[in-house]
């Protein structure tokens, strides 16, 4: 540490820490950022490991992105309804708090247990 307080890094680990902040930026879990780097200091092993680790992350953020798609397009819904049918009127005969209320509808089944 400098006499101003300032830290003074390493090249490896200036290395290190711009490795684990861009993992966090692709939105690696902690746990999935220590395999990385334990594969990354292991030359004994394939990085088809590290390949298989990226892909099941890549199918997690997929299948995140499609049940986003479907919670936009029930809010957009919600919010045209209300455009459409009733907007200016009192909020007990806006349809948002209807449609709220009734019974629900699935926005998305992908991976649910229970479709």
């Amino acid at each position: 540490m400098r006499s101003n307080g300032h830290r003074t890094y390493s090249n490896v680990h200036r290395e290190r820490l711009t490795f684990i902040r861009r993992s966090r930026d692709f939105g690696f879990s902690i746990e999935q950022i220590r395999q990385l780097i334990d594969l990354g200091g292991d030359g004994g092993r394939d990085c088809v490991e590290a390949r298989d680790l990226a892909r099941s992350h890549l199918e997690a953020v997929r299948l995140k992105m499609a049940e986003l798609r479907a919670l936009e397009s029930g809010l957009a819904a919600l919010v045209q309804s209300c455009s459409d049918r009733c907007m200016g009127g009192p909020p007990s005969g806006c349809t948002i708090f209807s449609d709220l209320t009734s019974q629900p509808v699935a926005l998305s089944t992908a991976g649910c247990c229970c479709s």
